[in-house]
């Protein structure tokens, strides 16, 4: 699913827990959240919203709003590069990247 905002601190304090939210749009009212796809790579994560589809009941057709997060442990002084999945472009994955600090 295509990440279209994030609410994200503008800096961690190390050993602190953080609630990071996001809000994506589903296709219609058959998409419902099923997980994320969580990479890390030292201090870059990837992030990705996955939903499951539901084709065996009487959905609705309109676009729904939604919003998902997730609690995230600051474990190491250097900054973070969060990188949210917002879909292809000409057959290219397309990020948006949120480099937050990590403060004493």
């Amino acid at each position: 699913m295509s990440i279209q905002n994030v609410d994200i601190p503008d800096e961690f304090m190390l050993g602190e827990t953080y609630e990071i939210s996001m809000d994506y749009t589903r296709p219609n009212g058959c998409y419902e959240f099923s997980d994320f796809i969580y990479q890390v790579d030292f201090n870059e994560r990837t992030v990705a919203v996955v939903d499951a589809v539901f084709t065996d009941v009487n959905c609705t057709q309109a676009t729904v709003q939604a919003t998902v997060s997730f609690d995230f442990r600051v474990t190491s002084s250097e900054d973070y590069v969060f990188r949210f999945y917002q879909g292809q472009v000409d057959g290219e994955d397309q990020y948006l990247v949120v480099e937050v600090p990590v403060v004493e």
